[in-house]
């Protein structure tokens, strides 16, 4: 009887301690770096949102450069495969102001330096608008905020790739797709692309 007492003792005492090692635990997301890595492809949320930068000289795996124009924001991004950038499709690009070509290739500067947290991403650009974009099981949420009185438009590029500037021939190209808004404004389409 007391073996089964002892036993009971340390199961007891065992799941506290693995109780306070947990709770200690939760609080480590602090202490992650969510640009550690994003230059050469990684990390990811749970889904693949992110900006699509372009330098014109450097490769952007997975669509993110410290510097450069912002291209657009996408909703697929692939990285860790070797070879040159992949995907970075769909892309949608806020622009403030009229669109004067939306089948002309459009990009703009940041403002500022870009925040982020685990999940969540924020950039401000050089037109005015602020971007958020965040990750949960199931969804990536874009949030764009323009300024006051002014025209606002989102241009959606099913043509959008990530760029490769090795000049090995293994860029993706866009094959072509499309899309319907509807009234309520969402859109539908497709897309498709080669060598990726």
């Amino acid at each position: 009887m007391t073996y089964l007492f002892s036993s009971l003792a340390l199961v007891l005492a065992t799941h506290e301690l693995v109780g306070a090692a947990l709770a200690q635990t939760s609080g480590y997301a602090q202490y992650v770096d969510p640009f550690h890595g994003t230059e050469n492809g990684a990390p990811f949320s749970v889904v693949k949102l992110g900006i699509d930068v372009s330098s014109g000289t450097t490769d952007a795996y997975s669509g993110y450069l410290p510097s450069g124009n912002v291209t657009g924001f996408s909703m697929l991004h692939e990285s860790g495969t070797g070879g040159a950038p992949k995907y970075g499709v769909v892309s949608q690009l806020p622009v403030a102001g009229p669109v004067p070509n939306p089948l002309a290739d459009v990009s703009v500067q940041r403002a500022a330096p870009d925040e982020a947290a685990v999940g969540y991403y924020r950039t401000a650009l050089a037109n005015g608008v602020t971007v958020e974009l965040a990750g949960t099981n199931h969804a990536g949420l874009y949030r764009y905020a323009f300024p006051a009185g002014g025209e606002a438009s989102i241009v959606v590029d099913v043509s959008h790739v990530l760029p490769s500037y090795r000049g090995l021939g293994w860029g993706q190209n866009y094959a072509g797709g499309g899309f319907e808004v509807f009234e309520d404004g969402h859109y539908e389409g497709n897309g498709t692309y080669n060598n990726g």
